[in-house]
């Protein structure tokens, strides 16, 4: 049997599972797996966040434990999807797998789970004379500096014009203007900034958004 080959680049920007398309008569010969990290902390925390001292390995956006069960939990369903179907070797083979990571902590993190659920050790890969080697080997994840990555990290890049002029074409939309001007969101603004001890603009808000979804992630599920 002819093995297809997977390629796995992860990232922080999108989620997406892309499968070549294939017709009955067609033979799946290609997979591209797009997907992001798992749960972390937040980026930063407001004066009055309940939970700002919750975070034992700090924040910044950590990978948490809870995140790494995910990409783990996500490892074996992708080795029942493209591995127990005969699609890739049960084996790792870097002829078969490249895996491509952003250079973010959270992001190589995620991989090293990933890859933990997708491909443990078996036959002939087991190795060393404890049960480290019987459920874990090391697998190889490609990356590049954070900020020459205009593949998956085009916003912390010079490398990538394009990110920019579509940034700057969204921001004099007019459109974005009137909804960021009106009396709606101003108000939101004020809320905001009363109850989380910061002075808040269109610019920082997502600030709040992000520490309460992190924490939504974590201490509610």
């Amino acid at each position: 049997m002819t093995h297809g080959t997977l390629w796995i680049p992860l990232c922080t920007l999108c989620v997406l599972l892309l499968v070549t398309g294939v017709q009955s008569d067609d033979e799946l010969i290609m997979s591209n797996l797009v997907y992001r990290h798992g749960a972390r902390s937040p980026i930063a925390v407001y004066p009055t966040d309940p939970y700002k001292h919750h975070w034992k390995d700090g924040i910044g956006g950590r990978l948490t434990q809870r995140g790494m069960q995910m990409e783990y939990d996500l490892g074996k369903f992708l080795k029942t999807r493209y591995v127990d179907t005969k699609f890739v070797s049960p084996q790792y083979l870097h002829t078969q797998v490249t895996i491509r990571s952003s250079g973010v902590d959270r992001c190589l993190q995620s991989a090293e789970a990933q890859l933990a659920g997708l491909y443990p050790p078996s036959d002939w890969q087991i190795w060393g004379d404890d049960e480290l080697g019987k459920v874990w080997q090391p697998i190889p994840i490609q990356t590049v500096p954070d900020d020459e990555d205009p593949v998956l990290r085009p916003e912390n890049t010079k490398n990538c014009p394009g990110y920019d002029d579509l940034m700057e074409e969204m921001q004099k939309d007019e459109a974005y203007q009137e909804r960021i001007n009106s009396d709606e969101t101003k108000d939101l603004l004020k809320y905001m900034s009363l109850h989380s001890g910061w002075n808040l603009t269109v610019d920082n808000m997502w600030i709040i958004y992000d520490a309460v979804k992190s924490e939504v992630n974590i201490l509610l599920f």
